[in-house]
């Protein structure tokens, strides 16, 4: 065992590195902004103490390493999301620790690629030029000269702690709001709802741009399709095919009034599973929390011929694995709630399931029903589900089914 890094005696100082914990960019990143902001609050509260000539070179290469690491990162963040657009990207890595390179390709490509970057990449440009243009290759707070023997930070000569300390915050949190961002950008370009020029985002906002989809043809959605191409700089080609993805859109289609039906459910059907499903728990209240009957104890009241039984029949009886499939998918996606587009995903992966597990399973109807009928939660979860894909009509049977 390596007696400078291994383990030691005492396991909670032990540290997990390499493939124990599998740590990625962001933890190295937050490793040495935290050692940045503990060295400043450090000499901050021993100012007196502490030999701030000294302490400087650590602060300054960890702050500047922290944020390095962060923004290659985010190059290589948009590489797989250009990827998903079907553009190939290339960074060159033998010039990669050179911040004001970085800077400039994520910039150039970020602008490119989202709209929804400008705003924050505006504001942190001049903070990192500005350490671009003291520090752009890393070394100047490594050594006191460079590699050709000319002595590092000759025209600063001062650096204030307190300074550092408030802009490095500043900082730290836009990148924090950069991360983020992307995260949610690679999840919509994920969707695959986008065009050329325009993200799923873009999409969202010009359907609230939009006049109600009753008023179509107008002089009010003309004037509006102008504004449209006119700010988002797209062809009439791409105006045409933006449309036809929001009508078919779960969500976005509620901004022009429109309310898609689901491929499978009728508010009957609705009507049944509620009864269905208070039935099963043997209570009205949708609060309910009583015992929850089992798939066996209903299978045993259904042959048995109680009402309970019975109640559960005459809906399978209606129901079709089409059905099935979309009442479960309405019941998980109520935990998720973030994409109408998962939702779609969830119906053609289960009914691809179901198909084929139909010519094996001839209960098959029966036991996917009954394990959401058996869920106190059921008719919540679907509710949910309903209102987020904008089908008013069927969320509100829920509430008014006795």
């Amino acid at each position: 065992m390596n007696r400078i890094f291994g383990r030691g005696p005492n396991s909670q100082h032990n540290a997990c590195v390499g493939n124990n914990g599998q740590p990625d960019a962001i933890d190295y990143a937050k490793g040495y902004s935290t050692a940045a902001k503990m060295l400043i609050d450090t000499y901050l509260e021993n100012s007196t103490s502490i030999f701030q000539d000294q302490l400087v070179y650590p602060i300054c290469f960890n702050m500047r390493h922290s944020i390095e690491i962060i923004l290659k990162n985010e190059i290589y963040r948009s590489i797989e999301i250009n990827r998903i657009k079907g553009i190939e990207v290339h960074f060159n890595n033998n010039k990669s620790h050179d911040i004001n390179i970085i800077w400039e390709f994520l910039f150039t490509h970020l602008m490119m690629l989202d709209r929804q970057y400008k705003p924050i990449l505006n504001t942190l440009k001049p903070l990192i030029n500005e350490i671009g243009s003291v520090d752009p290759t890393g070394q100047t707070f490594r050594y006191p000269e460079n590699v050709d023997g000319h002595r590092h930070l000759v025209k600063v000569s001062l650096i204030n702690i307190e300074r550092l300390k408030i802009n490095f915050e500043i900082i730290e949190k836009l990148l924090t709001r950069l991360v983020r961002l992307s995260d949610t950008v690679f999840s919509d370009y994920k969707t695959n709802t986008y065009t050329r020029n325009l993200s799923r985002n873009d999409i969202r906002d010009i359907s609230t741009r939009l006049p109600p989809k009753y008023s179509w043809p107008s002089t009010q959605l003309t004037e509006a399709k102008d504004e449209i191409i006119r700010n988002y700089k797209i062809s009439n080609t791409e105006y045409k095919k933006c449309l036809k993805i929001i009508q078919s859109h779960h969500e976005f289609s509620a901004n022009i009034g429109l309310e898609l039906e689901l491929d499978s459910l009728s508010e009957n059907d609705i009507n049944q599973l509620c009864k269905t499903w208070r039935e099963t728990h043997g209570n009205t209240s949708p609060q309910s929390r009583n015992r929850i009957i089992t798939t066996q104890e209903l299978r045993k009241e259904i042959d048995a011929g109680s009402n309970r039984g019975e109640v559960f029949e005459a809906f399978k009886e209606t129901l079709t694995i089409d059905k099935a499939v979309e009442i479960e998918s309405l019941f998980y996606f109520g935990y998720e709630l973030d994409y109408s587009e998962k939702y779609l995903e969830k119906v053609e992966r289960l009914f691809s399931e179901y198909t084929i597990r139909a010519s094996e399973e001839h209960d098959l109807l029966e036991i996917a029903i009954s394990e959401i009928l058996d869920k106190v939660n059921a008719l919540e979860n679907i509710k949910k589900s309903l209102c987020f894909l904008n089908q008013t009509k069927l969320a509100n049977t829920i509430n008014t089914t006795k």
